[in-house]
């Protein structure tokens, strides 16, 4: 084929940065697999979820929270999340038993993981807020139901 290569990124909100490759009058789609843990971390949520395992999904969100935290490079502050994370773990389990919720990270995790693709720290920080103040709300509604 004749003409030059070229490039162009496609927009949206894919996890996996998809390009066209234009040469000549052909084109093609190519998709790459972003580097890294955390991509890989969220599927693993979502895997556990698929197949209804609520420790596994508990255990693999843990992660992919935990990889995040972590690339902060902030010991101390790790330290004390992971402390409250353990102290409060009985609620996740309340918020994961519910495939509404379950459908929810899937959804905020897919957020979240394509404005750090993107490098939005701005749409990250929101991402995670709108993520937090979701799981409080459930909880709480689900805990308040509980003590009737």
């Amino acid at each position: 084929a004749r003409g030059e290569l070229r490039l162009s990124r496609i927009a949206g909100g894919q996890s996996n940065p998809t390009y066209f490759v234009d040469k000549g009058a052909r084109r093609l789609v190519l998709r790459k697999q972003p580097g890294g843990e955390i991509l890989p971390s969220a599927h693993a949520v979502d895997r556990a979820s698929a197949q209804g395992d609520l420790a596994a999904v508990t255990s693999a969100n843990r992660h992919f929270h935990f990889l995040l935290f972590n690339a902060a490079d902030m010991p101390r502050l790790s330290r004390t999340l992971r402390q409250l994370w353990d102290a409060t773990d009985v609620y996740r389990s309340v918020y994961f038993a519910s495939p509404t919720n379950r459908s929810r990270v899937h959804d905020d995790h897919e957020r979240l993981v394509d404005a750090l693709r993107r490098r939005d720290e701005h749409a990250a920080v929101a991402a995670q807020q709108a993520h937090r103040d979701a799981s409080v709300s459930s909880v709480t509604a689900a805990l308040h139901v509980a003590g009737r």
